[in-house]
């Protein structure tokens, strides 16, 4: 089961971010012309919302690996191939005290 969420600019899709079982980041693109612009924080945020754990994987790509750092997520591992596709392991935790 996947968990989309689509960012448009008029009728231009301009962002995604899909989530898949159990709560690790499968696609999480925002169009070059874009970027840092914020668009890429909204749809995490609003994905976000949607899980009670707060605790998110990814296997990012040598290129997102700084805006994934800014979004919060660490390394919890070195950069690794596999089957030719360089990427680094990462992973979210927030802890919400309420």
């Amino acid at each position: 089961m996947w968990n989309v969420f689509l960012a448009f600019e008029g009728n231009e899709m301009v962002g995604i971010i899909a989530m898949r079982k159990p709560q690790h980041i499968s696609l999480f693109f925002v169009k070059g012309n874009q970027h840092r612009k914020g668009i890429g924080r909204k749809l995490f945020e609003r994905m976000k919302k949607d899980y009670e754990i707060q605790e998110f994987t990814v296997n990012s790509s040598p290129y997102g690996v700084e805006a994934y750092h800014h979004l919060g997520f660490k390394d919890i591992d070195t950069e690794q191939t596999t089957n030719g596709i360089r990427y680094v392991p990462m992973k979210y935790t927030s802890f919400c005290l309420e």
